[in-house]
């Protein structure tokens, strides 16, 4: 799979997604974070830089009618090996990460390979 890295995205002034609120998304209902994601991708991309937060809501508004997509959480390529970590030992998920590349010049996404661990360790 391929994740975009947010030092090289519009993501970059974002915070990284502490592994914490990734569990709390997955665990409670994401759907109570929504709007926090929301306002934080507006706020710290170019959509909302040097905007009132009555405007980000704004911007927001406007964009939840059109169904717009963001990237509720953001990582760094070490961040994401630590996501994947977490969501094995946390989750119980059994695979490897068999291959992990951060973003070569001019790029801006991480490239891992998962493989299965069939004997679900």
């Amino acid at each position: 799979m391929a994740i975009a890295d947010k030092r090289f995205t519009f993501d970059e002034k974002r915070e990284i997604a502490p592994v914490s609120h990734f569990i709390k998304d997955r665990e409670e209902e994401p759907e109570l974070s929504e709007h926090g994601h929301y306002f934080d991708f507006v706020k710290h991309t170019y959509h909302g830089i040097g905007k009132s937060d009555v405007e980000i809501e704004e911007v927001i508004r406007n964009r939840k009618e059109k169904n717009w997509s963001i990237h509720y959480h953001v990582w760094g390529h070490q961040a994401m090996i630590d996501m994947f970590c977490m969501i094995k030992n946390h989750f119980g998920f059994a695979f490897e990460i068999e291959v992990a590349v951060a973003p070569r010049k001019g790029g801006n996404e991480s490239v891992f390979v998962l493989r299965k661990d069939l004997k679900g360790n």
